[in-house]
């Protein structure tokens, strides 16, 4: 969606009575401004490679209960998903991903058992296959 530059907005002041007085809400864009902090990449992946350390794994409970941790939407937002970060510090193979991948090659070949019209050439390879992610998973 474009957005008008503030230039075209079209502004006045005093039209409406202000539901919080000015001093305070000054105030309160002070505060804000010194809060907001943008953090850099690097920056967000330090964060994450220290609560990793401390706790031996992640997940976004453990990112919520690490005091000055971004939030996981950050995360997710910055890197494509939250996955993608854990990754990038090194993070890959947790449990619910290995749970998650066995579980869906489980399912699959259950599937292809099953379905015995299926050509034999075509489970073979979808074994072989899965034979292939199951070392990378395990390795």
């Amino acid at each position: 969606m474009k957005k008008n530059p503030p230039e075209l907005w079209v502004r006045r002041t005093g039209l409406f009575e202000p539901i919080v007085d000015k001093s305070i809400f000054l105030k309160a864009q002070e505060l804000l401004k010194k809060q907001y902090v943008r953090l850099s990449d690097e920056q967000l992946l330090k964060k994450l490679r220290e609560a990793l350390a401390a706790n031996g794994k992640l997940s976004v409970s453990i990112m919520a209960a690490t005091d000055g941790m971004p939030s996981a939407a950050l995360y997710a937002y910055r890197f494509g998903s939250l996955r993608e970060a854990f990754r990038r510090v090194g993070y890959v193979n947790s449990e619910r991903d290995l749970i998650t991948s066995t579980r869906a090659n489980n399912l699959t070949l259950s599937y292809l058992s099953r379905h015995r019209s299926w050509p034999r050439a075509f489970e073979r390879s979808a074994l072989q296959l899965f034979s292939i992610q199951n070392q990378r998973d395990d390795g």
